[in-house]
């Protein structure tokens, strides 16, 4: 093997699809992050070892709990962006399987036929599910019964009345784009940004050391991303002077002072 072969077999091909995927919706910030990480730690036939915990430590510094990392694997399993086969626990290995891969052979893999034997292994032992897998398919089923009525509940809140009688259209209001339905007290390892805007808020709630993201989600709601990213401006210039010691209650007096036109 030659030079150029062996710079070749140090590289990961990507679709462009899920660039496309992210800035459409489709997948979230965290979910490309994930499929990132994992496909570029594949072997040469698109398979990626790895464990819930590894994922949390490697990628996320532990910031996100496994947990969520489950939901995010779930939620790329769903949408056919990779697989694995089911598991019922969360501890140990597993193998992740990705497409549009090109092989040593030359040849672009595809996930078809592992979905498909998948779903052909569940209608055929549909009818001996024992008691224990029927309780785990229902919390699974309750889990996305209640992703739905999250979604749901975001969708309504997004095309609802405001006071003075305009519809808060997401389309046309991206400065409020974010999270406006979860629940209180959400834990930063366990919110998954949606956007970048969202993104923004857990970067800054992580630097504060802040132990839930709502805070940072309703200050965004109520004064905007530019005051928000000036407050963090001003903030850092700030602590590079002097020492803060409640850098939450710090922050909080700034976003004060700015929005109340006070000098700084």
């Amino acid at each position: 093997m030659d030079n150029k072969e062996n710079k070749l077999a140090n590289w990961i091909p990507f679709p462009r699809k899920i660039s496309s995927d992210f800035r459409n919706g489709v997948i979230t910030l965290s979910e490309m992050q994930v499929y990132n990480w994992l496909r570029l730690n594949a072997n040469p036939y698109g398979i990626a070892t790895t464990s819930l915990t590894d994922i949390s430590i490697d990628l996320f510094k532990g910031r996100k709990s496994e947990n969520s990392i489950n939901k995010i694997l779930l939620a790329l399993k769903r949408k056919k962006c990779l697989y694995y086969k089911r598991r019922t626990g969360s501890r140990g290995s597993f193998e992740v399987r990705f497409g549009e891969f090109i092989l040593p052979s030359g040849q672009i893999n595809t996930l078809d036929r592992f979905f498909e034997a998948e779903k052909g292994r569940t209608f055929d032992i549909q009818s001996g599910i024992s008691e224990a897998e029927q309780e785990q398919n229902f919390g699974c089923e309750c889990q996305n019964f209640s992703d739905l009525k999250s979604k749901i509940k975001s969708v309504a809140l997004s095309f609802s009345v405001n006071t003075d009688g305009r519809t808060h259209d997401i389309d046309n209001d991206k400065e409020n784009n974010i999270s406006t339905s979860i629940k209180a007290k959400t834990k930063l390892s366990d919110f998954e940004p949606r956007n970048l805007d969202e993104q923004l808020c857990l970067n800054i709630a992580t630097n504060l050391k802040e132990r839930y993201i709502n805070f940072m989600l309703s200050t965004f709601n109520k004064y905007g991303k530019d005051t928000l990213e000036k407050v963090w401006r001003i903030f850092n210039e700030h602590e590079s002077k002097t020492a803060i010691k409640n850098r939450g209650a710090y922050f909080n007096s700034l976003i004060k002072r700015i929005t109340n036109n006070e000098k700084i």
